[in-house]
Parts: structure tokens; sequence; C-alpha cells
């Protein structure tokens, strides 16, 4: 599936575990993957991040780019 995201075109895997939303302010994905939740989120102000909710309050709120893409653990793809 590819996925746009503000300006980055996201290629997700067929077998990865995800849903979609977009409202007023937010657009984004969430991946489920090994009890982790990757939420990689664009807001109307102009940020785009990624947050990893995970077990025992294992939380991280980071910028999205290129780099922290990377720190998910499935192949996720960028075209342009």
């Amino acid at each position: 599936m590819i996925y746009q995201l503000n300006e980055y075109r996201l290629i997700i895997p067929d077998s990865a575990s995800y849903d979609t939303y977009e409202d007023k302010d937010f657009k984004g994905i969430n991946l489920y993957i090994n009890n982790k939740t990757y939420n990689i989120h664009h807001n109307k102000i102009g940020w785009s991040r990624l947050i990893i909710n995970g077990d025992n309050f294992e939380n991280k709120d980071l910028p999205f780019n290129e780099k922290t893409l990377k720190i998910i653990p499935i192949n996720i793809g960028i075209c342009s």
C-alpha cells in the first residue's frame, strides 16, 4: 500500500497491520508491530512526528524523517 503523508509517500508492506485516520487537525497511520504501536502523523501546523507506544510506558516522540523511519522494525519505503 502507498500512503501519502504530507511530502512523504510511504510504501507499507501488505503484511503489515495498520489503520489510518484523518481529522481537522491530524492525518496519520498507526502500525502495530510486536506489541508496540508506531504512529506516524502530520499535523496541520506542519510537523510530522513518529510516536512509539510500547509496553511498560516505553514511549518516544520523535520528529519524523527518513532517518527515524529506520527505527520501525519492518521495511517501509519512501518514494517520490
